[in-house]
């Protein structure tokens, strides 16, 4: 296999794509992006601790303050990884320039894609891989501010680059407020991980904001995160972090979304999840399918109008799944060939194999569902207009 996104993307090109459509990518925040905060709030913007050389920090060795509390927490209660801010031996490491990390230099960036062989990328962000305070007001000013400076950086792109907003789902009425301003400011799609803090997505206080989504014609994007307070807390290493608490939220979105009602309260509103894989979507599935025709009968609970199959028949459902997944063929048979895509991570990738070229290599999927999880599945999620 390729052993990085920087060499030439070669059965990429043999698949005959001249540029792949990447459905999620990241920036990794500059200060900059906190410079729109509303007046009041000036006083709280992030700031960078920059402790290099420090002993036993290894690679990611700085951090954010937010309100007293840093960001991410290598050790201890709450332990969570991510590469955020761009100053730490991990961000100088990489095979991208900082401004391209930060998208500071967003010729950078895109010369940086034309070596992977994209054309276009949906950017999320990599801060907000956390709840950063628990003052809700607070927290979607920060959102605000990133929103606007990040739609100014896309601008800069000639429309090669765009991003899903961050939506203060914890504050549903900032959400439905942010929601309309996310349309305005040119938004892909809406952020959200898997919980909104303790809360479920199925929860009745954020229909307005799926409302609101809907009414925008906004995909939703649940994607990895340490959403929830409770399971964060519980964790204390890195390790455990991105294989627990960093992931089961999205598990829970799913339910919520597929078992709550969501689906059948809000009939034009579609969502996709990303940056979990998909090779646990059978299981899950299977469990749902297993109880959803007793708990009625046997608990006298509501359940929703159809099946998690049968949502997935419908093509509301999308999910970013990855090359080295060994059950992806399986996956790809329940979610429908148009409903899968593939993601290039950059400027994460934590080291790992090209991802847009380890879907590219699948010798067991077709070459044609090859080339539309690489381009037009990411194009038809997102509802973008043909490439000219």
């Amino acid at each position: 296999m390729t052993k990085t996104g920087m060499q030439d993307a070669s059965m990429v090109k043999k698949l005959g794509i001249d540029g792949c459509i990447d459905c999620d990518s990241h920036v990794e925040e500059p200060e900059a992006a906190w410079q729109y905060l509303d007046a009041e709030f000036a006083d709280r913007r992030p700031v960078v601790i920059d402790r290099r050389g420090q002993p036993g920090l290894a690679k990611q060795d700085a951090f954010w303050l937010v309100d007293g509390r840093q960001f991410p927490r290598p050790f201890g209660p709450a332990a969570m990884f991510f590469g955020t801010p761009p100053v730490s031996t991990l961000a100088l490491n990489k095979p991208y320039s900082v401004p391209s990390q930060t998208m500071e230099d967003v010729q950078a960036r895109l010369a940086d894609m034309d070596r992977n062989n994209i054309y276009s990328s949906v950017i999320f962000p990599t801060t907000f891989l956390a709840n950063l305070t628990d003052d809700l007001r607070f927290e979607a000013a920060l959102m605000r501010s990133y929103n606007t400076w990040l739609a100014g950086q896309c601008a800069q792109s000639g429309g090669r680059i765009t991003f899903v907003a961050m939506i203060p789902f914890r504050n549903p009425a900032e959400a439905v407020a942010e929601v309309k301003r996310a349309k305005t400011l040119g938004a892909a799609g809406l952020y959200c991980m898997g919980t909104a803090g303790e809360m479920m997505l199925n929860d009745p206080m954020l229909d307005p904001v799926w409302s609101e989504a809907e009414r925008q014609d906004l995909p939703v994007c649940i994607h990895v995160g340490y959403s929830h307070p409770g399971i964060t807390g519980s964790v204390h290493s890195q390790y455990m972090a991105i294989n627990t608490s960093f992931l089961l939220p999205v598990f829970m979105g799913f339910v919520a979304i597929t078992g709550g009602g969501v689906l059948d309260r809000h009939k034009g509103l579609r969502f996709g999840f990303f940056e979990s894989g998909s090779d646990w979507l059978p299981y899950i599935v299977g469990r749902m399918e297993h109880y959803y025709p007793v708990c009625k009968p046997v608990f006298n609970v509501p359940v929703p109008g159809k099946s998690p199959l049968e949502y997935l028949k419908e093509g509301r459902l999308a999910f970013s799944v990855e090359g080295h997944e060994a059950g992806l063929p399986q996956v790809i048979s329940m979610v429908g060939e148009d409903n899968v895509m593939a993601s290039a991570d950059m400027p994460h990738a934590e080291g790992r194999d090209s991802e847009l070229e380890e879907v590219a290599e699948r010798e067991d999927i077709p070459a044609e569902l090859r080339r539309k999880m690489l381009t037009t599945n990411t194009q038809r999620f997102y509802k973008f207009k043909d490439r000219a």
